[in-house]
């Protein structure tokens, strides 16, 4: 779930999904319509793995820092607020 969804947030990125591209609003709505949907097929019927969601939460970060343009490491939470996006559900950092 995660390399397909790096592999859509790369294909958005040469089309603008970064700081200097899409407006934000346009780079949220691209984000939770294509990649954060993938990232989430079929957790709702998983159960909750702490493993599992560490790794997605690492590729969201990942992603939010492409999207924002942030190299190197950042605080995931700190992305989520700049977003406004919820963590992903069933994850408990």
């Amino acid at each position: 779930m995660t390399s397909k969804a790096i592999t859509t947030a790369n294909l958005f990125r040469d089309t603008g999904f970064n700081a200097y591209g899409m407006p934000g609003r346009v780079k949220l709505l691209a984000y939770k319509a294509f990649i954060r949907s993938q990232m989430e097929y079929g957790l709702a019927i998983a159960p909750p793995d702490k493993a599992v969601m560490a790794i997605l939460d690492k590729a969201q970060r990942k992603i939010l820092g492409m999207m924002e343009t942030q190299r190197g490491t950042f605080s995931g939470k700190a992305l989520l607020v700049m977003t406004s996006l919820a963590p992903i559900p069933g994850f408990k950092s």
